[in-house]
């Protein structure tokens, strides 16, 4: 099989447990991922660094015994959180700004396509908009892209992916939900 197998073709199989963690974490974004966006990368970045940190000591200890204390352990977990967490932070904010750059990009060349009028900067122009106005705008824009990319995992997880009716339906749902205004208290 020359194809690149796709996501549907890696769960096929799994356990119920593991389709039932992605459609979750699909329910999760549908449902909340805009609100939820920028403290799950700080939570996620913290997880992985702490992760890495708790590896260094175990490592460490490999040859030194004695670092396999529970401060140790301890410290070089926050560090390693804290360093991972401000290092996501700092990358989000370039793979905004790169992002923009490239879809404007491609709305240059897309409308340069269409229209052979246009100059030849007319790309250049429109990726340094991008360049701009996506940093500025992606947090609007999280509704929809996080509501798309639930309806993907969820109809992925319940075996359904191959039913552009049912993503569509629940894309529109999440959308809905999202961009309702939150509960006053």
């Amino acid at each position: 099989m020359n194809e690149l197998a796709s996501f549907a073709h890696l769960l096929d199989g799994t356990p119920v447990v593991v389709r039932a963690i992605v459609g979750l974490l699909g329910l999760v974004l549908l449902l909340r991922g805009a609100r939820w966006y920028e403290p799950s990368i700080r939570l996620g970045a913290f997880g992985a660094g702490a992760l890495g940190g708790v590896s260094a000591v175990r490592a460490i200890a490999l040859w030194w015994p004695i670092a396999w204390q529970p401060a140790v352990v301890i410290a070089f977990a926050i560090v390693g959180g804290v360093i991972v967490t401000l290092t996501a932070l700092a990358t989000h904010r370039l793979v905004l700004v790169g992002l923009g750059a490239l879809l404007g990009l491609v709305a240059g060349v897309a409308a340069q396509a269409l229209v052979a009028a246009l100059a030849w900067w007319v790309p250049l122009v429109s990726a340094v908009t991008g360049l701009v106005l996506f940093p500025l705008l992606y947090r609007k824009l999280l509704p929809i892209t996080t509501s798309a990319v639930g309806a993907m995992l969820i109809a992925e997880a319940a075996g359904l992916a191959d039913r552009g009716w049912v993503i569509l339906v629940l894309w529109l749902a999440g959308v809905l939900v999202q961009r309702r205004p939150p509960p006053e208290a």
